[in-house]
């Protein structure tokens, strides 16, 4: 029955995840945290997050911003690995909260001026590039500020998801193994990260039928939606 639960959730989280181009680690990291250690959790939710970072990349893989990837993705992937080193010995509920205000203060930007907020120059980009990586690496739920950053710039829903996918599965790729090389693996009988790699898929499929047949500003109208919810989480429940 348990298994069930953590499963229906897992399908739920991979469409938002999917959609939204991040909320996987948000919404399943502190329901896990109730049952299993931080170290066990974050292995098994960037499981879940590396298989729904697959899924976004291979069905968008012709719409990838390559030069972005590049330029974001590699400080992101390296600074990732730095802070996965310090995630057992430093108070993450502070970082999850610095983040979640420089979310809040995105958004309440972005409605506010009711304008597209932009970041041209390459210097900023690999810049925060850099800050999402460590902050992914130190937290495990830096997605949200991933998004925001990628919502800086005028991108179709497709090229927004296939080059999210693709630096979160560099980065979770850096973290994961950082994390077990750090930390003892809960061992899951084999049937059960069969199927958590099913659901997954499963949640990413229908997340792309959603994705199709929205206009784009709705998605991006729902990327807002989800990173307020993602920045007062964080805020009061870290």
């Amino acid at each position: 029955m348990f298994e069930c639960l953590i499963l229906a959730l897992i399908f739920v989280d991979s469409i938002v995840g999917f959609v939204s181009g991040f909320g996987t680690s948000t919404l399943l990291l502190p329901i896990l945290l109730l049952w299993y250690p931080i170290g066990t959790a974050l292995i098994l939710t960037g499981f879940v997050h590396l298989l729904n970072n697959i899924g976004k990349a291979g069905l968008f893989f012709r719409q990838t911003s390559w030069r972005f990837l590049l330029i974001f993705g590699l400080p992101a992937v390296i600074l990732s690995i730095i802070g996965a080193q310090f995630v057992f010995i430093i108070d993450r509920a502070i970082l999850a909260r610095i983040i979640g205000l420089l979310l809040l203060v995105y958004v309440v930007a972005k409605v506010g001026w009711n304008r597209t907020i932009t970041i041209k120059k390459i210097g900023y980009l690999a810049i925060g590039g850099g800050f999402y990586g460590l902050m992914e690496g130190l937290t495990g739920i830096g997605g949200a500020l991933r998004a925001a950053l990628l919502n800086a710039y005028d991108m179709t829903p497709g090229t927004f998801i296939a080059t999210n996918g693709f630096i979160a599965l560099f980065v979770d790729l850096a973290r994961l193994a950082t994390y077990t090389s750090n930390q003892t693996v809960y061992t899951f009988t084999w049937w059960f990260y069969g199927l958590v790699a099913c659901t997954t898929l499963a949640g990413a499929w229908a997340g792309k039928y959603i994705v199709d047949y929205l206009p784009a500003k709705y998605i991006k109208t729902i990327v807002l939606i989800v990173i307020t919810l993602a920045s007062i989480k964080l805020l009061i429940a870290p």
